[in-house]
């Protein structure tokens, strides 16, 4: 072979090698990415494959209409409701945690449904917990966060950019400061959620082409029944509308809308012209749902062939009676049919345990009281309405029975107390479900002062009227004397204000009128003396409120001692903290293992959780005790960011606080010493890793060493 020849071979080979290079950084970095995340929408649960499309879809039309990523709005539906599952996107349809501001509409209370602002603020008496909007659909729910971010100025530096890191990096200064950890953990959730599930896939709407939304997100519909669906087209198009039904067994769609309820389950409805989509997720009501994820069985048997799985809430068939084995720990068993969570048909056994069984529609009833006061003073002869309101709001009968414990004392028709006598009454307003609320009344002519505190920043005015510039501020914390049974000009004050005395944030003592509100009564001091021109009072005691110690005939609040009894033996109370609680475990089996305690289990925001929800590092377990209410915040070894599980994101963030790049405290730092040691190191992520690829397990009983 000559040189020219060897040249032009060499040459071959060389274009040949580079090509090949080429082609391979090619499909590493778009081919095998798309397919990861092709691999991981795949390996999801079908009503998360469901939320991803309904939501995604949505989310394309609202960027069609704002210039707001799809894909951004997408990830936080998905990290802020937990898709679709949590407390407030179940009771409250709030996908995005939006909180009262300007809304007018019903309001979320710790699970207490008011119609509206000033109800709420009745049941959280004197406290800054959030108070969370509530949507009649998920729809409105989208649609509230669509004209938000879509034209508030706040969300300016989100709207029109086309990078979806940036987009998230931007929305996450909405919610802490760049200096704090917190933007930058929020903004990696989103960005990890978006490559994860390929919701770029929904960046796709373009100015001059069209959008496409449903009137409905989710509905649930009764075996039999239709409902008309309808598709809004936002722009102008010619190509056709097509319906259709991801499982026609369970629910079918005609090419008009109209879905009919054939068998319980959930499908997904869908809308679409050309590659745009509308979703819509219907559920058909069963006759049971169940309360955990449960294995299908052949027989009445753990010991039978396993024919699928149920999920958590899914909504079943029970085809007939309970059957009850000599099984101790699995005893009775119900015949089921249902759709599993590979969204397949399937008849069989399973433990009864883990099945409700539906109730044929019963009225909402009253299941909670709040009053405007819970204290109250006056003299002989007056009267005060009281202030009230029930939840839910759309209880079928919200009929009040008023009784008073000494009509001679204190009388009350309708929320009307009357002054009689000097003495102390109780007065008493039970619902038709049985559910109570009390106020004590203290008939005197003397003015009456409370122990009590700022649990804000509070302005101070020198008469009961918010449009009187103030005089000075209480810090929050300040310990205050309050006056109750207080006139001006020979009226009552208002209700909505208290006469407070205090160290003010200058540092001299001072006076005045401040929202009662942010105002948290402590304990009742000793009576004066009679005051010329005084003799009524307005005191709530606030007995829905924990930090409430001295509150007459209402619980006292404590930590869980070291020592409390529990029955299982692998939980354990330690200086304020809860230990012992597995990763990945809900709050009903949290509370099985309390053994008919009085319980309950509250997340970081102080929303009651329901059975199905996951137990987190930063709950609150409520235990009634007698007459006090015991509490201990859970710390779950290794669920170093609240959400129940261990993952890289734990390891990173344990990482990150070895080399000083972020800070851990409470009980995220108690959860992150997994090797039991009282500062962190190494060996604590060493464990966590070994534990995330199985070789160790952590154990969530600390040592007592």
């Amino acid at each position: 072979m000559d040189i020219k020849t060897k040249r032009k071979s060499l040459h071959a080979y060389i274009s040949f090698i580079t090509a090949f290079f080429i082609m391979l950084t090619s499909m590493a970095a778009f081919p095998l990415k798309a397919e990861a995340s092709a691999e991981k929408i795949a390996q999801l649960s079908i009503n998360k494959q469901y939320f991803r499309r309904t939501i995604g879809s949505y989310a394309r039309a609202n960027m069609y209409k704002y210039d707001v990523l799809a894909s951004l709005m997408t990830a936080q539906a998905i990290l802020e409701s937990s898709w679709g599952t949590s407390l407030l996107a179940t009771t409250s349809n709030n996908l995005f945690g939006m909180t009262v501001g300007s809304w007018k509409g019903k309001v979320n209370y710790k699970g207490n449904i008011c119609k509206d602002y000033d109800d709420a603020v009745l049941f959280r008496q004197a406290s800054k917990d959030y108070l969370w909007r509530v949507y009649d659909s998920w729809f409105e729910s989208m649609e509230d966060y669509g004209t938000l971010v879509g034209t508030s100025s706040l969300y300016e530096e989100v709207r029109g950019v086309k990078d979806y890191k940036t987009a998230c990096k931007n929305i996450a200064k909405r919610y802490a400061p760049p200096s704090d950890p917190r933007n930058a953990e929020y903004a990696e959730k989103l960005i990890k959620l978006i490559e994860d599930y390929d919701l770029t896939e929904f960046d796709n709407a373009e100015p001059n082409e069209f959008a496409l939304t449903m009137t409905d997100a989710k509905i649930e519909m009764n075996k039999g029944a239709t409902y008309q669906l309808s598709a809004n087209i936002v722009g102008t198009t010619t190509q056709p509308l097509v319906w259709e039904s991801s499982n026609n067994i369970i629910a079918k769609v005609s090419q008009d809308g109209i879905v009919t309820a054939k068998f319980a389950g959930t499908t997904l409805i869908t809308a679409t012209i050309g590659d745009k989509e509308a979703c819509c997720i219907v559920t058909v009501n069963g006759n049971a749902v169940t309360t955990d994820y449960i294995k299908i069985r052949e027989s009445h048997s753990v010991s039978s062939k396993e024919l699928g799985r149920f999920l958590s809430g899914t909504q079943i068939m029970v085809t007939g009676d309970a059957v009850h084995t000599d099984d101790v720990n699995y005893p009775d068993w119900y015949p089921v049919t249902g759709f599993t969570e590979k969204d397949e048909l399937v008849s069989g056994w399973c433990y009864a345990g883990y099945i409700s069984i539906l109730k044929t529609e019963e009225p909402i009833q009253v299941k909670n009281i709040a009053f405007h006061r819970y204290e109250l003073n006056r003299d002989i002869n007056r009267t005060y309405q009281m202030k009230y309101a029930v939840a839910p709001c759309d209880a079928e009968d919200q009929t009040l029975t008023w009784t008073s414990s000494d009509p001679s004392v204190a009388s009350v028709e309708d929320g009307l107390i009357t002054t009689h006598n000097y003495g102390t009454a109780v007065i008493t307003a039970t619902a038709l479900s049985g559910v109570s609320k009390s106020c004590v009344v203290y008939v005197t002519d003397k003015t009456v002062k409370y122990k009590a505190m700022a649990v804000t920043e509070l302005r101070v005015r020198p008469e009961d009227n918010t449009l009187k510039s103030e005089i000075g501020r209480f810090a929050t914390g300040t310990i205050l004397t309050v006056t109750d049974n207080y006139y001006i000009d020979g009226r009552p004050i208002s209700d909505d204000f208290y006469y407070a005395e205090g160290v003010m944030s200058n540092g001299n003592m001072g006076a005045g009128f401040s929202t009662a509100h942010y105002i948290f009564l402590m304990e009742r001091l000793e009576t004066a003396d009679p005051d010329p021109g005084n003799g009524d009072p307005e005191t709530p005691e606030e007995p829905e409120d924990p930090e409430n110690p001295e509150n007459p005939g209402q619980p006292v609040t404590g930590v869980i001692p070291n020592d409390y009894p529990f029955d299982d033996s692998a939980l354990v109370a330690k200086d304020g903290y809860l230990y012992g609680v597995p990763l990945s475990s809900t709050v009903g089996a949290l509370l099985e293992r309390l053994s008919g305690a009085e319980a309950s289990v509250y997340d970081a925001d102080g929303n009651l959780l329901s059975a199905h929800d996951f137990v987190t590092t930063g709950c609150t377990l409520e235990i009634k005790s007698e007459n006090a209410l015991l509490r201990a915040v859970v710390v779950i070894k290794g669920d170093v960011d609240g959400s129940g599980e261990l993952d890289s994101f734990d390891m990173l963030l344990v990482k990150r606080a070895i080399i000083g790049t972020h800070t851990l405290d409470g009980p995220y730092l108690m959860a992150a010493l997994v090797a039991d040691g009282s500062e962190l190191s190494s060996l604590d992520f060493l464990l966590m890793k070994r534990h995330f690829i199985g070789s160790y397990t952590i154990e969530q009983t600390p040592n007592d060493n």
